[in-house]
C-alpha cells in the first residue's frame, strides 16, 4: 500500500515535471543516431509512461471515458501502428520504430496518466496548471517583446538567454528570434503561438465555467502573447476562439469584455504605429487582405509544395506509413501529413476525432458549469482550422489541452451521475 502511493506521488511529480520541461525546454536534448534525439522533456515523459503501464497491469482495467476511450484512442493506435507497418513493408527500417516511440512520447503520457488517476483529481490538477499556465504565459510574453525589441535593436542581444541554449537545441527548426516574430523558450513562433492560444483557449472555458477575474485577465494576456507571434492562422483562429467564448457570457460580460478588448486593441495598435510600425509587424497581414496571389507563403504551398508532394507520393500505394516528411519532404499542412502518411484511413481517423469531440463540446450549451467543453470546442476549432497549413495536432501542447478538456468534462459528468 505505501509503494502504491509513493508510486503515485512520483507519477505525479512527473507529469509536472513534463509540463515544465513542454513549456521552457522542449527545443533542447542529445542528438542520437540519425536524425533521432532524446529531448529533455523525454526524461520526464519515459519513466511517466512506464510508471503508469505498472500501475494499469495491476489494476488490470482503464477508466471508463466514452471519448478518451474510442475516437482518441483509435487515433493513438494509429498514430503508433503506421510507423511498424512501415517497417513490416520494407517502406523505412529500423528508424520506423523510433517513428512510433516519438508518437507514444507525445500522446501517451497524459492519456496513460488520466487512466491511472481517480476522477476528483483532474480537480485538483487544474489548480496546478492553472498557475503553471499564469507564470508560463507571462514569461514568455515578457522574453517574446525581449525578443522583438532585440531584433529592433533595443536591447542587445546578449540579453536573449537562450543565444547560449543553442548549442542543446535538437530540433531543426529551432530560432532564437524569427525576424520581427516572437517564439518565446518555444522552437519557433508557431511553437509560441500554438502554446499562447490553447492557453487564452483554457483561461476562457475557465472564465465561463467559473467566472473568475483573474482569469479574464489571463486571456488578454494570453491573446496579446498570440499577436507578437504573427501567426496569421493563429491570431485568426483566436479571435474566433474569443467570439464563440463571448457567445456564453452573460449580457454584462459581454458589453463589459468587448469594451475592455476594443479600448486595449486601440491602445495597442497606437503604441505599435508609434515605435515599430503597422508595416512592419503586421504586414503579413495586410498581404493576406490583398488576396492569395500576393502572399507569398500560401501561394508556395498551393502552387508548388502541395502538388510536389502529390507527385512524391505515386509511388506509395497505401502511403509512407512512416513520417511522411522523411518520404516526400516539406508538407506544411496537417490534412496532408496524414494523407501523405496513411491515406484516407488516417484521413477518416483524425476526422472521427476532431468532430467526435466537437460534437461532445456542444453539450455546453445546456451546461456552461461543464467548462471543460469549451476548452475541448476552442481546441478543436484551433486545430480544424489551422491544420489547413500547420500540423499542430502533433503538438505536445495541443495534445495536452484536447485530452485535459475530455478529462474534465467527461470526469464532471460521472461526479453528476453519482450524485
Amino acid at each position: 500500500m505505501l509503494l502504491r502511493i509513493k508510486i503515485r506521488t512520483v507519477i505525479d511529480f512527473l507529469l509536472v515535471g513534463y509540463l515544465v520541461t513542454l513549456i521552457f525546454l522542449y527545443p533542447y536534448g542529445l542528438p542520437l543516431i540519425g536524425k533521432n534525439n532524446l529531448r529533455v522533456s523525454d526524461l520526464m515523459a519515459l519513466p511517466l509512461i512506464f510508471l503508469c503501464l505498472v500501475v494499469l497491469a495491476e489494476r488490470k482495467r482503464i477508466k471508463d471515458y466514452a471519448v478518451l476511450n474510442s475516437f482518441v484512442l483509435a487515433f493513438i493506435i494509429f498514430e503508433l501502428a503506421y510507423p511498424v507497418l512501415g517497417l513490416l513493408s520494407g517502406y523505412e527500417g529500423l528508424g520506423a520504430i523510433s517513428n512510433s516511440l516519438r508518437m507514444a512520447l507525445i500522446w501517451l503520457p497524459f492519456f496513460l496518466y488520466i487512466h491511472v488517476s481517480e476522477v476528483e483529481k483532474v480537480e485538483r490538477l487544474d489548480g496546478l496548471v492553472n498557475s503553471l499556465l499564469k507564470i508560463s504565459i507571462v514569461i514568455n510574453l515578457t522574453y517574446g517583446l525581449m525578443q522583438i525589441a532585440s531584433r529592433l535593436k533595443m536591447i542587445p542581444g546578449s540579453f536573449l538567454i537562450t543565444n547560449y541554449m543553442t548549442p542543446f537545441a535538437v530540433d531543426d527548426h529551432f530560432r532564437v528570434t524569427d525576424g520581427i516574430r516572437a517564439s518565446g523558450f518555444f522552437v519557433n513562433t508557431t511553437g509560441l503561438s500554438v502554446f499562447a492560444i490553447l492557453a487564452m483557449t483554457y483561461f476562457l472555458a475557465r472564465f465561463i465555467g467559473k467566472q473568475k477575474s483573474w482569469d479574464a485577465l489571463f486571456i488578454l494576456i494570453s491573446f496579446i502573447t498570440v499577436v507578437i507571434t504573427t501567426s496569421r492562422a493563429a491570431v485568426l483562429t483566436a479571435c474566433l476562439t474569443l467570439f464563440l467564448g463571448w457567445i456564453f457570457f452573460g449580457k454584462r460580460q459581454k458589453a463589459l469584455t468587448a469594451l475592455v478588448f476594443l479600448s486595449f486593441a486601440i491602445f495597442t495598435l497606437v503604441l505599435i504605429d508609434h515605435y515599430i510600425g503597422m508595416d512592419v509587424l503586421f504586414g503579413r497581414f495586410f498581404r493576406l487582405l490583398e488576396g492569395g496571389a500576393s502572399d507569398k507563403s500560401f501561394s508556395a504551398r498551393s502552387e508548388r509544395i502541395w502538388p510536389k508532394v502529390f507527385q512524391k507520393l505515386e509511388p506509395y500505394e497505401y502511403g509512407t506509413l512512416v513520417n511522411a516528411v522523411s518520404k516526400v519532404g516539406l508538407v506544411d499542412s496537417g490534412y496532408l501529413t496524414y494523407y501523405a502518411q496513411g491515406k484516407w484511413p488516417f484521413v477518416v481517423v483524425l476526422a472521427l476525432l476532431l468532430v467526435g469531440s466537437f460534437v461532445k463540446s456542444i453539450n455546453l450549451f445546456f451546461n456552461k458549469d461543464n467548462w471543460g467543453l469549451f476548452l475541448v470546442m476552442g481546441t478543436v476549432v484551433y486545430l480544424g482550422l489551422t491544420m489547413v497549413v500547420l500540423n499542430p495536432i502533433r503538438s505536445p501542447f495541443a495534445i495536452f489541452f484536447l485530452l485535459f478538456g475530455l478529462w474534465l468534462s467527461e470526469s464532471y459528468a460521472i461526479r453528476n451521475a453519482k450524485n
